[in-house]
């Protein structure tokens, strides 16, 4: 049971330090543009698995600009489909494919902060048992 406990904390408190992350990334990242997904890559971890890495293609005042991220957008099924882009004004380069609105960033700020304690309880528990 204390893995299990363990385990609730550790994401709990990935979400916690997650919430300012977003946040922030969110506050920079104000102006659209229309982007395409132009591909769909494997990036493998340390342990081998793959996870898929999406990569974006977007022009900025006639710039153009790639973005790979693990994020998906919703808006895109396809290899060529077309999707909002939020960028930095400031720097383009910094942009993001998805763009968790606030109450959806806050839901997750307070799971997070409900799994802490949560999680503390149940290693607790599990030692004393």
């Amino acid at each position: 049971m204390w893995v299990i406990g363990i385990v609730v904390l550790f994401v709990g408190v990935i979400l916690v330090i997650c919430y300012p992350i977003n946040k922030s990334k969110n506050n920079r990242c104000t102006a659209e543009t229309q982007g395409i997904l132009e591909n769909i890559q494997a990036r493998f971890n340390s342990k081998g698995s793959a996870k898929p890495m999406h990569v974006y293609s977007y022009q900025v005042d006639g710039v153009s600009y790639e973005l790979r991220t693990l994020d998906y957008s919703p808006q895109v099924a396809y290899v060529g489909d077309a999707c909002t882009i939020w960028y930095n004004p400031d720097k383009p380069q910094d942009a993001q494919a998805y763009r968790g609105s606030d109450k959806y960033l806050k839901t997750l700020l307070y799971i997070g902060l409900a799994m802490i304690p949560l999680g503390i309880l149940l290693t607790i528990l599990g030692y004393a048992m």
